[in-house]
């Protein structure tokens, strides 16, 4: 036997592709291939979506480069009779798809939009220099077609929707690729030359329909204004509902998009307003929420701009940036012009005595405070937004009677003018002080520009939706607003069952600061993007809404303002401790109803209403079908007995707040014993100081500490 061992087959490599060394361009021509070229691009697309990976670009490089070899090159070591021909060269756009398709693949979608978008920019510019001899022929093979968008024209390509899907749709990659197949598909047996990308996202909404993936529809799915919408839109004004004397703020009567605006310059705007008023009730609330919303129990305020805050209150010592002087008050128009401008209803200056003070010295003193309070109300009314003043007269209730001096003019006249809001200790001592600042206040009472609020301990009303605490010096905000239906639960409880109408107005309450808490993570979310131009506390606020009709159905026709004040403490109670769960700051506030009571009765209207046998059949109707909207915050009618005794039993259970609407309690002229006949509005608001404050500090709170209340058992 030999010792030799037997041969072995001699190890052979498997033939490698050669790179391939040309490639050709648009226009015919045929270039050195260049790898770096591909890694460049990569590279500017990776710096357009903040990818820092250095070495993916070169891979994506040397990916597309082992490609083209095998679709293009030879093999090595093929001679003879077996040798293939000649490589092919390639050409740029079949480089370019292969970059798409390397950076999708490689898990990239976010870089290969940028890519495809410059691509897509790059390819509309030749088409924009490049000079067209005419149709093209007949037998040209048919490689998709052209999709025009509003910037545009491209060229098919099933790889952008590819990418359009993983980024926008969050869908898995194989999945996108299914749907773009499909698409295409469809795209190419229709035969068209042109298409939208409108009409394409449509064919892809349908894809997703067919194939069930309802989460990347809802993704897709765009927030548009119906062509009918938009024609409306620029037809004859709407009829208007709301009654505009007792609206608090300037945007808060305008028309309902959709159904007519009052100046063509209100159409962009309008039309604004409806397409983020869709997407805050679809993607910023729940559809728990949402559906409350439209079918009329809440109301979300402002939902036309939900990343904006409603209000502000900013004290003037903040806006300073120098030491006082008499020019200090016109100063802070470039510290108020960009906070006003973000928000949806306008601001609150508090504390202005400090550089009111210095502008009202001298022999022209009120003419500079007139000029002030004018510029104000100008540049509210610019802005489309309410600017207005709490406390300025601050220690000398000679400052505060002058402001209400001129005040009272500047309304005299029609000139536009802040609003005041004061409470009755911080008004008497400027009442005391100079006789015309008595018919001063009594004008701007009746005209609504003055609003009377109250404060209690260390809560001190400043703005709407917004409440000081003690001393703090934070700029405040109210960030959101939510008004709720109470006839609509008096009705579903039925006359003389307070028990029911509690329950449903604290499960009312819960699901009101369920949407307040989408609300505030929506709009962290905006300020993280945007950042913040101000630090400040935000809080939002609940609004009673239709509170006459409530209590006229609870006690079946009669309007008790005891329950309405166990009612609103109940409201308060229950705002405060189921807020503070959430992490959230809630108050009552009476002014941002507007809307709200006309949609709520005119969708209450259409509703079947259940009706009783009466217990006391001398009582008026507990209801008036013909009301046209429901009342807004505390207004009490007139039969209630003096002006302010009514409001002061109802008003008990909460420890601030505003008095309003009031201007319709006190506009005739009262004739009663116990009221001055010369200032009847005054009068009314005294009388209301007067009864209030003992019976707060008298009476317990109706609901905290009474054994089996709602909120037993609740931490």
């Amino acid at each position: 036997m030999s010792s030799r061992e037997p041969d072995r087959p001699e190890r052979t490599l498997a033939p490698r592709p050669v790179p391939v060394r040309r490639v050709r361009k648009r226009d015919g021509r045929e270039l050195e291939y260049d790898a770096t070229r591909i890694a460049d691009a990569v590279s500017r697309a990776q710096s357009a979506v903040s990818d820092d990976d250095p070495l993916f670009a070169s891979e994506v490089a040397d990916v597309v480069t082992l490609t083209l070899a095998v679709r293009h090159g030879r093999l090595e070591g093929w001679d003879g009779e077996g040798r293939p021909p000649e490589p092919s060269v390639p050409g740029i756009e079949e480089i370019q798809d292969l970059v798409e398709q390397a950076l999708i693949e490689m898990g990239r979608a976010r870089v290969a939009k940028a890519f495809i978008l410059y691509r897509d920019r790059r390819a509309r510019s030749r088409e924009a220099l490049s000079v067209h001899a005419g149709m093209p022929r007949a037998d040209t093979e048919f490689k998709g077609p052209i999709v025009r968008d509003s910037s545009g024209a491209s060229p098919w390509s099933r790889g952008r929707i590819v990418a359009a899907l993983m980024e926008e749709a969050d869908l898995a990659q194989n999945v996108a690729e299914d749907v773009a197949a499909r698409v295409e598909h469809r795209v190419f047996d229709s035969g068209l030359r042109r298409l939208t990308t409108s009409l394409l996202r449509e064919l892809v909404d349908n894809e997703l329909f067919s194939m069930g993936l309802r989460h990347a529809l809802l993704q897709q799915e765009p927030v548009s204004l119906p062509r009918h919408d938009l024609r409306r839109l620029f037809g004859p004004p709407a009829r208007q509902v709301l009654d505009a004397s007792i609206d608090y703020l300037p945007g808060s009567s305008g028309s309902v998009c959709g159904v007519g605006v009052q100046s063509v310059a209100d159409v962009a705007g309008c039309v604004a307003s409806e397409i983020l008023s869709r997407y805050a009730l679809e993607d910023v609330f729940d559809e728990r929420v949402a559906d409350m919303h439209r079918s009329g129990d809440l109301y979300f305020e402002d939902v036309t701009r939900p990343h904006l805050v409603l209000t502000r209150s900013v004290q003037a010592d903040l806006l300073l940036r120098r030491e006082v002087s008499a020019h200090s008050a016109f100063e802070l128009f470039s510290e108020l012009a960009p906070l006003v401008r973000e928000t949806a209803f306008g601001l609150v200056l508090e504390d202005a005595s400090r550089v009111l003070h210095p502008l009202s010295r001298g022999p022209r003193g009120s003419a500079h405070l007139a000029d002030f309070l004018r510029a104000l109300g100008a540049l509210g009314r610019a802005a489309g937004r309410s600017i207005d003043l709490s406390d300025p007269g601050g220690r000398s209730p000679a400052l505060l009677a002058r402001v209400l001096v001129e005040l009272a003019i500047l309304c005299t006249e029609g000139a536009p003018a802040p609003r005041l809001f004061l409470a009755w200790q911080e008004v008497l001592p400027a009442l005391d002080e100079d006789p015309a600042a008595r018919d001063a206040a009594e004008s701007l009472l009746r005209s609504g520009r003055l609003v009377p609020v109250w404060h209690s301990g260390d809560e001190r009303w400043v703005a709407p939706g917004c409440r000081r605490r003690g001393r703090e010096k934070v700029a405040l905000a109210c960030a959101g607003a939510v008004a709720v239906n109470l006839p609509r639960i008096a009705r579903r409880a039925g006359p003389w069952r307070e028990d029911l109408a509690y329950e449903a107005l604290a499960a009312m309450v819960e699901a009101s600061l369920d949407a307040l808490e989408r609300l505030e993570a929506f709009q962290r979310e905006v300020r993280g993007a945007h950042g913040e131009t101000l630090r400040e506390r935000r809080v939002f606020a609940l609004t009673p809404v239709g509170l006459c009709e409530c209590l006229r159905i609870l006690g079946d026709g009669e309007l008790s303002p005891d329950l309405g004040a166990r009612l609103l403490g109940l409201f308060s109670e229950a705002a405060g401790r189921f807020a503070s769960e959430r992490g959230l700051s809630v108050v009552l506030s009476p002014m941002f109803g507007a809307r709200a009571r006309a949609r709520f009765a005119a969708i209450d209207a259409k509703q079947p209403r259940a009706f009783q046998a009466r217990l006391f059949e001398g009582l008026p109707a507990p209801e008036d079908e013909r009301e046209a909207v429901y009342t807004s915050g505390y207004l009490l009618p007139r039969s209630l007995g003096a002006p302010g005794e009514a409001e002061a039993k109802l008003l008990a259970t909460l420890r601030s707040g505003a008095l309003f609407p009031w201007s319709p309690r006190v506009k005739p002229v009262l004739s009663s014993a116990a009221l001055d006949d010369a200032h009847p509005a005054i009068a009314a608001w005294e009388r209301f100081a007067e009864l209030r404050a003992p019976r707060q500090d008298a009476a317990p709170h109706p609901f905290s500490a009474r054994p089996g209340s709602l909120f037993a058992g609740r931490s």
